[in-house]
């Protein structure tokens, strides 16, 4: 590498900004690069529509159905939240299980469950644990993730697509797991059901909903009814719904890209501009495996500008 110091600037401190410039201090001599972060908001930073990272449910379930490239992303970041769970609890990472419950009109058969290996096995639910009107579900081992301690303490063609989410008091009764309940043919479009617990007293996360191009950053008072109708009917031990403590209520405007997050680079006028965003609601799940490309596709680059300059001399 060039005795030079390279400036580099991040835009953005959602987790995909964090965990990039994380990655590249990780890769590259901190003496030879002098790197800024450039962001409206910052960890801390909380009821920001345009900053998602803080109020997302935070958990690793790749959408995935084949281990293709966006797989391989998922992959890689369950491999680092693994390491970091392990090295520093206090991050915010915890291992954690997750029941995933779907309708009848999903088939099993076609689910591509490809990471059965890699989370340690798949239990098929029994029958009678599972929702009124569900059709089949799953069991596995992955992690929940508690945004407001891991950005701040561990990281340091785009269409918004809306989330709605409720943070509430965590219950007497301790949650055994984390829920995820997806049947279209029972719930209004873009909405689901989940439950996550967040680590480190961090309350729970209840939702949750979906709504491609939806720029109204607006919350739907009808819409928590029903999030906490399902919640409690998805995990009984929160009690009534009339009885949830609520402690607040979140919209944000998850950047999303048709076919996935976009990471590549490009030459503007002799600067490098490396792409990194559009994961949508995949962004803690795949930002290890997203930003470790991003910094490859950069050191590559480098290592080929270096080539190209000695062998001019």
């Amino acid at each position: 590498m060039s005795s030079q110091t390279l400036n580099i600037i991040v835009l953005g401190a959602g987790v995909a900004g964090l965990t990039t410039a994380h990655s590249l201090l990780a890769k590259l001599p901190p003496t030879k690069i002098n790197l800024t972060i450039v962001a409206k908001h910052l960890p801390g930073d909380i009821n920001q529509t345009e900053y998602c990272s803080p109020q997302a449910g935070a958990n690793w379930r790749s959408f995935e159905k084949e281990l293709n490239q966006y797989g391989e992303y998922d992959k890689i970041a369950f491999e680092r939240f693994l390491q970091i769970a392990r090295e520093s609890p206090e991050s915010g990472v915890k291992r954690f299980p997750m029941r995933l419950v779907f309708g009848p009109e999903h088939d099993r058969s076609k689910a591509g469950l490809w990471f059965e290996k890699l989370v340690g096995g798949i239990v098929d639910v029994p029958k009678d644990e599972l929702p009124e009107g569900a059709g089949w579900g799953i069991d596995l081992v992955t992690f929940m993730v508690n945004p407001a301690v891991y950005c701040a303490r561990h990281l340091g063609g785009v269409e918004d697509t809306k989330g709605q989410t409720i943070l509430i008091s965590e219950p007497k009764k301790p949650l055994e797991r984390m829920t995820i309940w997806t049947q279209p043919s029972i719930f209004p479009p873009g909405e689901f059901c989940h439950v996550f617990p967040r680590p480190l007293g961090g309350g729970i996360i209840i939702g949750g909903v979906r709504l491609e191009n939806d720029w109204d950053d607006s919350f739907d008072e009808s819409r928590v009814e029903r999030i906490k109708q399902r919640a409690c009917q998805l995990a009984p031990e929160l009690g009534k719904p009339e009885d949830l403590q609520i402690v607040r209520n979140n919209v944000g405007l998850r950047p999303s890209r048709e076919g996935g997050a976009r990471v590549d680079i490009e030459d503007r006028k002799g600067a490098w501009l490396v792409h990194n965003y559009g994961a949508g609601g995949a962004g803690y799940q795949s930002s290890w495996g997203t930003a470790e490309h991003a910094v490859a596709l950069f050191t590559q680059k480098l290592d080929s500008d270096l080539g190209v300059r000695q062998a001019k001399l």
